[in-house]
């Protein structure tokens, strides 16, 4: 069986992984990835490749943050790792898009339920009224510890995965939010550019894709694996 090795995005807990994981079939194992605190791209990648299933077939998923993570493991993972899909993400993220996070990621921010959820409302999820989606991922998010986000943030300013990319094997599909109000389609555009790049679809939504738009993401990811 191939199993889905799952890497989270900023909170870097895996706990929002719930609706992906709800919207899969039965064809898959799924395994999730969590992070301890890091201040480097080989710190993650160790940690991807720690958890990553030594036998079994392993098609890795990275979302937003874990987009040069991924793609850095992808450079040197083992021949079961079949194939990545990246939703959301980047290769390098651009000094524009980390100065912004660090503005909307302000500590004193999620000290404030109200707050936080409204940060989170229009960035992340475009106004989705789902209030019980809402407060899990305010609750998942201001759970993330200040020293956490500040590691995470030093860690985004030095992931650049660009040079690695024409040394990945395995084929990649990338996954764009059509409404991202976080990263923009283009940032994604070295990975649709690399070699062994296969498929790209964009769906209609916001940043937090695999979490308002799991039976639409769950559908791509299975296509995805049924033409490995």
């Amino acid at each position: 069986m191939t199993t889905l090795l799952l890497l989270p995005g900023f909170d870097g807990t895996g706990h929002l992984f719930t609706p992906l994981v709800a919207a899969l079939d039965d064809s898959f194992a799924v395994q999730t990835v969590g992070y301890n605190d890091s201040r480097t791209l080989a710190g993650y990648q160790s940690t991807v490749a720690d958890a990553c299933p030594k036998d079994d077939p392993v098609i890795v998923v990275a979302e937003s943050f874990s987009g040069p993570i991924g793609l850095q493991f992808l450079a040197e993972a083992p021949d079961n790792v079949i194939g990545g899909v990246f939703s959301a993400t980047f290769a390098k993220p651009p000094l524009a898009l980390i100065i912004s996070l660090a503005e909307k990621l302000r500590l004193a921010s999620f000290t404030i339920p109200a707050v936080s959820e409204q940060i989170l409302r229009w960035f992340c999820l475009n106004g989705v009224s789902d209030i019980s989606l809402i407060k899990e991922i305010t609750a998942v998010v201001r759970g993330v510890g200040g020293r956490t986000v500040q590691s995470r943030l030093a860690a985004l300013n030095a992931m650049d995965a660009t040079p690695v990319l024409s040394e990945i094997r395995a084929p990649l599909m990338t996954i764009a939010a059509g409404n991202d109000r976080v990263i923009r389609q283009r940032y994604m555009q070295p990975i649709v550019d690399s070699p062994t790049h296969q498929q790209h679809v964009t769906i209609d939504g916001p940043h937090l894709l695999l979490q308002t738009r799991a039976k639409q993401v769950a559908e791509a990811i299975q296509s995805f694996a049924g033409s490995l």
